[in-house]
């Protein structure tokens, strides 16, 4: 039986790797991972940020997610059952309805039947809350969203109340870092060419999560960083014994 370090056995992952070699859903991102484009640069970052920084403090933003769709998609692939059983949504939403007011009543949700009532509670002006739910608002009778892209199908106006506020925290599912590398776990430099022995692994290098990552198992982040971690170990290794590096 062929086990490697970690005393894995190889024979058996190469016999159940092929029942995972399928496409699946994406990390949940905005814009989504196929809009996402090699070009976008510093220049268009720094450039992207300074049209952020110009614009006048009068939006919000807002995201409501209901986890069943009528047909996969890359909008989002988190938390999400494909389903044209609309009776389905019907239960959850009484169900959420009940939570909702559960935790109403231990002041970390705000239901009100007025804006003005939920900007108060939220601490923010409510003339620019007011302005940002307006503008989605006309987005849904226009049945086009310009500022998410949004299928218009999926535009559903928030004009009837009752209106909720949820007190939520950030927090940080995880990091990656920005060294970019190459399947040899060699670092790269600004021309995508390998700097020749100069090697990185784990968290600290990027650009491969969003071909690795996968929802529905846990500890990604820390599976990648073993075996990159081999990988790298045992790439430098060949590398110091090969007669190039003398």
């Amino acid at each position: 039986m062929a086990r490697d370090v970690f005393g894995l056995d190889l024979e058996r992952i190469e016999e159940i790797l092929p029942r995972y070699a399928i496409e699946g859903p994406r990390y949940t991102s905005y814009p989504t991972v196929p809009a996402w484009d090699q070009d976008f640069g510093e220049k268009e970052y720094r450039e992207a940020l300074a049209e952020l920084n110009g614009r006048v403090a009068d939006e919000l933003a807002i995201y409501l997610h209901l986890p069943f769709c009528a047909k996969a998609c890359h909008y989002c692939g988190c938390n999400m059952l494909v389903t044209r059983d609309k009776g389905a949504v019907h239960h959850y939403l009484d169900r959420v309805e009940k939570e909702l007011w559960k935790e109403a009543g231990k002041g970390r949700i705000k239901i009100a039947d007025t804006w003005d009532d939920i900007a108060l509670w939220m601490g923010v002006a409510p003339k620019i809350l007011k302005a940002t739910v307006g503008r989605y608002n006309a987005s849904c009778d226009r049945g086009v969203d310009d500022i998410f892209n949004k299928e218009g199908r999926y535009l559903n106006a928030l004009k009837v109340p009752p209106f909720h506020a949820i007190r939520c925290y950030s927090s940080f599912l995880g990091t990656i870092g920005g060294i970019k590398i190459n399947p040899a776990m060699e670092v790269l430099d600004k021309g995508d060419r390998p700097i020749p022995g100069l090697y990185a692994a784990g968290t600290d290098t990027g650009g491969w999560e969003s071909d690795t990552y996968c929802l529905q198992l846990s500890g990604s982040a820390f599976g990648f960083a073993l075996n990159s971690g081999r990988i790298a170990g045992e790439n430098a290794a060949q590398y110091v014994l090969s007669p190039r590096s003398t």
